[in-house]
């Protein structure tokens, strides 16, 4: 049998986490090796995913929460038990605010040494409940590729808004084998981003009040991130005064803390400057 085949008696937990990000288009994982994580991050190289190694957690989630920012997809962080996790919990609050797409994934001591005074041994989902979508130990490795489907779903949005969750998993659970007739095909498959559309009256009033302006400004929301930069049928030309103005509306990907949420481009009042400004010159002249 294939080892690489999601139906293989030889992989470990560690290989379906890369073989699952790998199914999602995740071409880098952002982190800060440690022992808890070890087998993971093996496992990322030897599927070709490419790690970014940083000095300090929380850079590895801010990295994380750009990617997913400007690719649309999912940014991933990895980081290790303990200070690893409290690093990085500064990175996971501004993505929770930001409502940004990251999976953060980290590793805690084996189940046997649990609450035992095991090495960095914490109870990272308490601390990190309030600031993500889910936050969850896994600690059997059947359970492994469901919940992190569950998790890239909730945090691309499905079922409340997107934002960070986090996994972390046992290194003896990491270094098991979950049983083949698990691991499903369709857990393997990308997950998308839901696409919400407001209802039709309200378009309509919106493309109205921007056919009576005389200078259209649009300011959106954090929502207009994942609509797009292609205007929808309907609203890519206004008329106002005979002239058409092609406003074209683009979500700001944000990073960190940036206090505008979208930038728009409204040609026709820029043309309109300009004729201005050629009428002005002309009169000079």
């Amino acid at each position: 049998m294939n080892p690489s085949s999601p139906h293989s008696n030889s992989q470990t937990v560690a290989n379906v986490i890369a073989r699952f990000l790998k199914s999602q288009g995740v071409s880098r994982v952002y982190g800060l090796c440690g022992g808890h994580i070890m087998p993971i991050w093996m496992a990322l190289d030897a599927a070709g995913i490419r790690i970014v190694d940083v000095r300090d957690e929380r850079a590895a989630v801010y990295m994380a929460h750009a990617e997913a920012d400007l690719t649309g997809t999912l940014g991933v962080a990895l980081v290790t038990a303990g200070p690893g996790v409290t690093n990085a919990m500064t990175g996971i609050a501004n993505a929770h605010v930001s409502r940004a797409s990251v999976l953060v994934l980290s590793g805690t001591p084996p189940m046997a040494q649990e609450h035992r005074g095991a090495l960095q041994d914490m109870a990272h989902t308490a601390l990190l409940e309030s600031i993500t979508r889910m936050a969850r130990t896994v600690r059997h490795p059947d359970l492994v590729l469901a919940t992190l489907y569950e998790a890239a779903s909730r945090a691309l949005g499905h079922g409340n808004e997107p934002g960070p969750v986090y996994l972390d998993f046992p290194v003896d659970v990491v270094r098991s084998h979950p049983s083949p007739a698990v691991l499903m095909e369709e857990h393997f498959k990308p997950v998308t981003s839901p696409v919400g559309m407001p209802p039709q009256a309200d378009l309509d009033a919106a493309l109205k009040l921007m056919r009576q302006a005389k200078r259209p400004l649009v300011i959106t929301g954090r929502g207009a991130k994942g609509a797009g930069a292609a205007p929808q049928p309907g609203a890519d030309e206004i008329e106002h005064r005979d002239r058409k103005a092609a406003i074209d509306v683009r979500g700001l990907r944000q990073i960190g803390d940036v206090a505008a949420d979208a930038a728009v481009e409204c040609d026709g009042a820029r043309q309109r400057r300009q004729d201005a400004d050629n009428a002005a010159k002309q009169r000079r002249l």
